[in-house]
């Protein structure tokens, strides 16, 4: 029960104020309620006034003790108008404050921890702000969920100094309308952009590396609130004022000096007073273009019929790129001619191997570059190059025959391989026969372009013939096999000197005065005998003494003319018993000598006429 009592309240300030002790007067309020407010012109158990020597003036009330000349309910304890109360603790019911434990409040009549603060089980702390970590949702702060061991705003909100705000939507209507080498960006405004658009944001990144970052920022008719990019330092950065009107109409932007055909991720999000909005995520591809020229071809040969192309295309990347090579060959002083072309796909295959060209010729090499756009210009011609030397090819014009009528001789000619099958510097040629009975090897310089060689052969025979020219590089050709048979019928009259005398008769009175033994390298003695000497002669020795007379040398057989000359004397016929013998002009037989040189059984020297 509470009382007024002016009076005695006007004593209790008395003595307060001047230190009167009037034992009386306590006494005779002793029996009064505890409780007395002195607000309401009421008293508390801490206006008793108590000195260290009556402390039991304060007991009296329960729980209660005198401190600096007033009683007042001990620690833990609550005065509740009539005696001191024990506070209370956690969870328990109240009607105020005052009746819990000093850590808590009381909050819809339970002693709890303050609005700011959670229990861990033995105290109560604050609760933590955004991005702190947390093991449960009430050791966050208000809106602050724990997420992930981390106290973080909900999904679409975003954390504002001190409580979590709603993000802003995302942008509608977003279109991208993608060039070689930029992007057009066009979106309206979200639907719930939560309080007022202060700006957009632009992002295009590449291989998940922000490339390129745009701020358009309210400039006017807006809070100012600062809006910074995210993006590096290192990221082409573009920052541009708008009006606030502006930011709430449709927008379009063009992001340049980007890459063609690249694949980029374009984010644009709206920025409102609780920060970056929800953002809007497209994937676009830029456009091809068409090549740059191709630079640097370069060639180099690999073989005898290959040869490597490489070649330069300056960057970026056009877009899916074909390389159209060609081929062309370069005959003595001819203008380049194309032979053919080949095509390699991936902008970075800039290499090309070439096989199954000529060997030992002249090539040249160009490379234009394409996409779906269209192809670039022709590169310039590569330096010429030479494939390496290979085996010669066959040699033409090949023919074996006897020449006119004689048939103890065969005539061997040939050409040298056409311009394509030479493969290389021809150095000379072989020639394998038979004619002597075993396979032997003759060679031949290759100092022209047509040969004729003669030998002497016995007729009614078979001989086989075989040539192939052989390269600088000692690489021997293809080789040519012909055989022939030496027929002794005579098809036609027997070539005739103009001045009357065979041809064979020469040969029979060569044959029928040189006494030969051996190989006939230089021409000695000579006799004066009966052309039935010849008669004497084996078929073998006959054939000997032809060959090696057809292997003299120009200068042996001008000296076997002059000496005939001198000393021969034979008849025209083959002389008959008894015959006496006739002597020969010789002035004749040195004519049918000449006309028998007229076409000399040696290797030409000097090139047959065409």
């Amino acid at each position: 029960m509470k009382v007024k009592l002016s009076s005695y309240k006007e004593k209790m300030l008395l003595q307060r104020n001047h230190g009167i002790a009037d034992n009386t007067v306590v006494s005779h309020f002793s029996d009064l309620p505890k409780r007395v407010n002195v607000d309401n012109n009421e008293f508390s158990i801490r206006d008793i006034l108590c000195s260290f020597d009556d402390f039991d003036n304060c007991t009296k009330y329960g729980n209660a003790k005198c401190d600096t000349n007033n009683c007042r309910c001990m620690d833990n304890y609550y005065d509740d108008g009539s005696t001191c109360q024990k506070k209370k603790g956690r969870g328990e019911t109240c009607s105020s404050g005052i009746e819990c434990l000093n850590q808590f409040s009381c909050t819809s009549g339970i002693c709890q921890c303050a609005t700011l603060q959670y229990w861990t089980g033995s105290t109560c702390v604050a609760k933590k702000s955004v991005n702190e970590t947390c093991t449960a949702n009430k050791e966050c702060a208000s809106t602050l969920n724990c997420s992930s061991g981390r106290c973080q705003c909900s999904t679409n909100q975003y954390w504002t100094v001190s409580a979590c705000t709603a993000l802003s939507g995302v942008p509608t209507s977003v279109t991208l309308s993608p060039k070689s080498r930029s992007i057009q960006i066009s979106w309206s405004k979200p639907v719930e952009s939560q309080t007022t658009i202060q700006g957009y944001r632009v992002r295009v990144l590449l291989n998940s590396e922000c490339v390129v970052e745009v701020l358009l920022v309210c400039s006017t008719g807006c809070t100012n609130k600062l809006i910074q990019h995210v993006c590096s330092a290192d990221t082409r950065q573009v920052r541009e004022s708008r009006r606030s009107i502006e930011l709430m109409e449709p927008i379009s932007y063009e992001i340049n000096q980007l890459l063609p055909y690249k694949d980029y991720i374009v984010l644009l999000n709206a920025i409102n007073d609780a920060g970056d909005g929800n953002i809007s995520e497209t994937s676009v591809r830029t456009d091809s273009e068409v090549p740059q020229k191709p630079l640097n071809v370069s060639a180099s040969v690999v073989s005898s019929n290959e040869v490597k192309v490489t070649w330069k295309l300056q960057g970026p990347k056009p877009g899916i790129t074909t390389y159209h090579i060609k081929v062309y060959e370069l005959v003595l002083n001819a203008e380049p001619a194309f032979v053919r072309g080949e095509n390699v796909t991936g902008f970075d295959k800039q290499i090309a191997q070439f096989s199954g060209l000529e060997a030992y010729w002249n090539y040249t090499f160009t490379v234009v570059a394409t996409t779906d756009k269209g192809s670039s210009k022709e590169s310039y011609m590569s330096a010429v190059v030479t494939t390496y030397q290979d085996a010669p090819g066959k040699v033409t014009n090949f023919v074996i025959k006897r020449p006119s009528t004689i048939s103890t001789t065969m005539e061997v000619s040939w050409s040298i391989p056409l311009l394509k099958d030479r493969n290389g510097v021809i150095k000379e040629y072989k020639i394998n026969h038979n004619i002597s009975g075993t396979t032997t090897t003759e060679t031949i310089a290759a100092e022209y372009e047509n040969f004729k060689k003669l030998y002497y052969i016995a007729p009614d025979r078979h001989y086989q013939i075989e040539i192939y020219a052989v390269n600088a590089i000692n690489q021997a050709g293809e080789k040519l096999r012909k055989i022939y048979y030496a027929s002794s019928a005579i098809e036609a009259q027997p070539q005739v000197s103009s001045k009357g005398y065979s041809i064979e008769t020469v040969v029979g009175a060569a044959v029928g005065c040189v006494v030969f033994s051996g190989i006939v390298v230089g021409l000695e003695s000579f006799c004066c005998i009966s052309s039935a000497f010849t008669q004497k002669l084996s078929e073998e020795q006959l054939t000997a003494l032809k060959i090696n007379l057809n292997n003299l040398k120009i200068e042996q057989l001008d000296y076997l003319s002059k000496t005939i000359f001198e000393c021969l004397m034979l008849t025209i016929d083959m002389p008959q018993k008894n015959e006496e013998h006739v002597d020969m002009s010789k002035v004749g037989l040195k004519d049918a000598i000449e006309f028998y040189l007229y076409d000399p059984p040696y290797e030409h020297e000097a090139p047959t006429p065409d």
